[in-house]
């Protein structure tokens, strides 16, 4: 869907103007090399083409109508594989250009709510260059306002700053109940080009700081923002706790001490995980409904997952023999130990037999420490990443 397609005709003048204006700013990118030539090509032949369109529209549409097809998006589904590339490869392009436009914190926050809403729930990879591009521009914008000078002047003295008490007063930026003011010669801020903050400027700063989690990439919280100011407690939804765990049993299970026992041992990540997944169903009974299966150990010779066992986020559920089927919930689980080279869990018989002696007390080890993390990192009161840095750490 093009911008034309969303806008009524009375306002087609405006439109070309616009579409024109977007035009000059990408040339004066591109001729500060701020933007490389192949996306100045791509993006030139997109807005060339939105002014084609918006000639071309005669069919008058309601303006509710414009903003409710501005939030739905494409349906993916009715997409094939080389539409969806294309779709994501524009609107990529469309992301860069945006972020672009903005001139402050104020403008780079509405841009960003705009275009996370938009593409809300459309695809995981133009969620990620949301987040790369937003976080580009506002390390751009950081270091050429006033306040990165405060925070840096801040930090040499007492460490990362407390963003929510920061607040203006008489012109000058300062610490709220602190005696701390930090003030630079309003001269020698115009020649330097280095921007002036004010109220609504500063109320952005700490609305984009208190959301830095879904905003920025990762790496830059990592390695730049934890440094320099005080992060607020992150909250992970289910999903998140969910792939920070997938990853850390990867990991855990990658390790070349593992290697032993890794092949009956399936995660989500493993060629043939769907297809073990499928014969699980038949094997336990159950389609997992509402579940999300974590990993999957199958106990028999031919990879037929007839006997062995299935972790999800809910239950375990083990089959020692082709004529039964037990289930434990996760939290009444409390042990996982080895006697006499026999796996317990609790007071349970868990057979694996597949598994060489040699290696049982390393392999029920290695699912006590899983067992740990599912059921540690599952739980809404505890630091995730302080669990995964105690499990990779054992």
């Amino acid at each position: 869907m093009t911008l034309s397609q969303k806008t009524n005709k009375t306002s087609n003048f405006d439109k070309i103007k616009y579409v024109d204006g977007l035009i000059l700013k990408l040339q004066i990118l591109y001729s500060k090399n701020i933007v490389d030539s192949n996306f100045f090509d791509q993006a030139l032949e997109l807005l060339e083409q939105e002014k084609i369109d918006v000639l071309s529209y005669n069919t008058e549409i309601n303006g509710e109508n414009c903003i409710d097809k501005l939030k739905e998006g494409p349906n993916f589904e009715e997409m094939s594989e080389e539409d969806k590339k294309k779709y994501i490869d524009i609107e990529k392009n469309g992301i860069k250009m945006r972020m672009l436009e903005a001139s402050n914190f104020s403008e780079l926050d509405i841009l960003y709510n705009r275009m996370s809403s938009k593409f809300e729930n459309i695809n995981y990879e133009l969620d990620s260059v949301i987040k790369i591009e937003f976080t580009k521009n506002f390390e751009k914008l950081f270091k050429s306002s006033y306040i990165y000078y405060l925070i840096e002047d801040y930090k040499n003295i007492y460490g990362e700053m407390e963003i929510n008490n920061l607040e203006i007063e008489n012109g000058n930026l300062r610490l709220k109940n602190t005696q701390y003011q930090y003030t630079l010669d309003k001269e020698n801020l115009k020649k330097q080009k280095i921007r002036d903050i004010d109220k609504i400027e500063l109320e952005s700063f700490k609305v984009i700081l208190n959301d830095v989690y879904s905003r920025f990439t990762d790496e830059f919280i990592e390695n730049k923002l934890k440094y320099i100011i005080k992060l607020p407690q992150r909250k992970f939804t289910l999903k998140e706790r969910l792939e920070k765990i997938k990853k850390t049993m990867q990991k855990i299970l990658n390790r070349d001490e593992n290697r032993f026992f890794r092949s009956p041992v399936s995660i989500e990540c493993d060629i043939k995980f769907k297809e073990k997944l499928e014969k699980c169903k038949t094997t336990y009974d159950t389609e997992f409904k509402d579940e999300v299966v974590l990993l999957i150990f199958d106990n028999t010779l031919f990879k037929t997952c007839e006997r062995g066992f299935v972790i999800t986020d809910k239950n375990f559920y083990f089959k020692n023999d082709i004529n039964d089927n037990y289930k434990l919930n996760l939290n009444e689980i409390d042990t996982i130990e080895l006697k006499d080279n026999i796996l317990y869990i609790n007071d349970n018989v868990v057979n694996c037999d597949i598994i060489q002696k040699y290696y049982l007390e390393k392999f029920a080890d290695i699912m006590m420490i899983i067992m740990y993390l599912i059921q540690q990192g599952l739980e809404n009161s505890k630091d995730i990443d302080s669990v995964i840095e105690e499990v990779l750490f054992i």
